[in-house]
């Protein structure tokens, strides 16, 4: 009994919401993980102040390469999300200029999410903002043919390239999107990155990186799924 006590104990320790209070944490960081078709982020901060081993995650993106090729090659955003007391503070902007700058570097383009459908709330913000940048921003990829919309319907047989899975709801966006300058991003994923690095300097009895980045994603994963379900509920009510 005094076990099983214990470890409820633990769990609600390690479960507990805290405020976001940066000033109170250790430098902002992320881990990005990548399997080539695939890849996710996870941004957060080490609460060294706090607690051992205690971590808050800020948020995370997620992205895959399309069924169909969608222009080639092209990934999708298949999730995000930002903690709701870190809301405001444009991390979901710094989420998707990373994932632009990591998909850029593969010489690929950023899509909407294809496969299920982006929520009202990412459309009218982060993708409706997209659609609408200047060139100069972000670039609309093409085909070798020349076409830089989707084709969901078989309307240009002729070019296979821009074949594209249109999923079971309205699309954000019918492009893939390169963004033109990513230098900013890259310096940003660097120092990020290198935060990430030097978080090992935070864990104790005997937890290591790798015992860290598993944790960040369980993490990552159950807050997106907390938060996308909170979303969908509230649109389903409009």
């Amino acid at each position: 009994m005094k076990l099983i006590m214990e470890s409820w104990k633990k769990f609600l320790t390690e479960s507990e919401q805290y405020d976001y209070e940066p000033e109170n944490f250790g430098p902002l960081s992320i881990y990005h993980a990548d399997a080539s078709k695939y890849g996710q982020i996870v941004l957060y901060h080490m609460m060294p102040k706090i607690g051992d081993n205690l971590m808050y995650v800020v948020g995370t993106i997620t992205y895959d390469l399309t069924m169909e090729p969608c222009i080639p090659n092209t990934y999708q955003i298949s999730a995000i999300y930002v903690e709701k007391l870190a809301r405001g503070k444009k991390y979901s902007k710094l989420l998707y200029d990373l994932a632009f700058y990591i998909i850029g570097e593969k010489g690929a383009g950023v899509t909407s999410d294809h496969m299920v459908g982006t929520t009202e709330i990412a459309k009218s913000k982060a993708w409706k903002y997209i659609n609408a940048a200047p060139s100069s921003e972000y670039k609309k990829r093409e085909t070798d043919q020349g076409n830089i919309k989707f084709d969901y319907d078989n309307s240009t047989p002729e070019d296979p390239n821009d074949d594209c899975d249109d999923g079971i709801k309205d699309m954000a966006t019918d492009h893939s999107y390169s963004m033109v300058d990513t230098s900013e991003a890259a310096a940003k994923y660097k120092m990020l990155i290198r935060n990430h690095l030097l978080n090992i300097r935070y864990l104790r009895s005997g937890k290591n990186m790798g015992w860290l980045e598993q944790q960040l994603v369980n993490r990552a994963d159950e807050g997106f799924n907390r938060a996308h379900l909170e979303q969908t509920e509230i649109e389903s009510d409009l």
